[in-house]
């Protein structure tokens, strides 16, 4: 079993060695699912405060990261204190793109904020140029204007479809979950372009170990001002299953940027919205209307798009 498990993990790293321009995007692809599955059952955890489901996230997190890097020997700290200060930028903005992430998620249906925080990508595009100097391609400007469109269909922001409809507390909480949102997609971008500076040179354990260390420290005191709940059978269970998913996607998005273009990688995660919205209408019993539908379509036509040029890229390339 030891050696069958050997080889195959051998096998998986020639493929990645040799395929690499694709398999990055597999994995920015299973990550997008792992990540909407987190949001899905953080919003059905809406009982419980942000930052508490947050810190046993984190916890479980640390437990399951740590438990991988020693059965793999990974390194676990460095001497360069740039790297040490890279890894704690990246851990404290985590922190505060979690908080707000979860948060607004809670506010909105799931559908609506998956859409919004995948705003991610355009961001990741522009700051990855600036800050690593990777190339932005016309291509990524076109899809991204698409995509930015379709988030708009979904967001409806209130200067391009007016109403006389009077505000209600439920429309300002949406106002709220919203701005909450791209608040936090600011903050997520920020940190996945600071995955691919650091993770070249670490590895991909050592940058989420070192988030879930500083959220399980810190995420106790922000709960102090928002409550810890009693929890069933049902909160644990639910909590365990987002550690897991948690742990899968941090690890493969890591893996995806330290491979890949972070710019371009980041463009599979728009694939969650379609994840999000099944999930939605088919779990949560949801029902989106029209201008979203056609927002999550946009965004769906653009990442098939950019998927088709990236399977004819490879096969050239044979």
């Amino acid at each position: 079993m030891v050696s069958a498990l050997k080889s195959l993990f051998k096998y998986w790293g020639d493929l990645e060695t040799k395929h690499k321009g694709i398999i990055c995007y597999v994995y920015g692809l299973m990550a997008a699912v792992c990540f909407t599955s987190v949001n899905f059952f953080v919003k059905s955890l809406s009982h419980l405060s942000p930052s508490e489901i947050l810190f046993y996230r984190s916890v479980e997190l640390y437990l399951l990261t740590l438990g991988m890097m020693k059965s793999q020997n990974m390194q676990f700290h460095y001497k360069d204190p740039k790297i040490n200060r890279l890894l704690l930028s990246r851990s404290f903005f985590g922190l505060i793109a979690m908080s707000l992430n979860f948060y607004g998620i809670q506010l909105l249906p799931l559908s609506e904020a998956s859409v919004i925080s995948q705003t991610t990508p355009v961001i990741v595009g522009v700051l990855a140029t600036i800050f690593l100097g990777e190339k932005y391609e016309l291509s990524q400007l076109w899809g991204a204007l698409f995509c930015m469109s379709g988030v708009l269909l979904v967001v409806k922001p209130a200067f391009l479809f007016p109403t006389d409809e009077v505000k209600t507390d439920s429309d300002n909480q949406r106002l709220t979950g919203i701005i909450t949102l791209l608040t936090g997609t600011i903050f997520v971008s920020s940190t996945q372009v600071l995955i691919k500076k650091v993770g070249a040179k670490t590895n991909e354990g050592v940058v989420t170990l070192h988030f879930a260390a500083v959220t399980s420290i810190f995420c106790p005191i922000l709960a102090l001002f928002q409550g810890f709940h009693s929890l069933t059978l049902l909160d644990v269970i639910k909590l365990m299953i987002n550690g897991v998913c948690s742990f899968c996607g941090q690890m493969l998005r890591n893996k995806s940027y330290i491979l890949g273009n972070p710019g371009k990688v980041a463009i599979m995660s728009y694939f969650g919205i379609i994840y999000s919205l099944f999930l939605d209408v088919y779990v949560l019993g949801s029902k989106p209307d029209t201008y979203s539908l056609l927002g999550a379509f946009c965004i769906f036509c653009s990442l098939f798009v950019f998927l088709y040029k990236i399977v004819m890229k490879e096969k050239r390339g044979k």
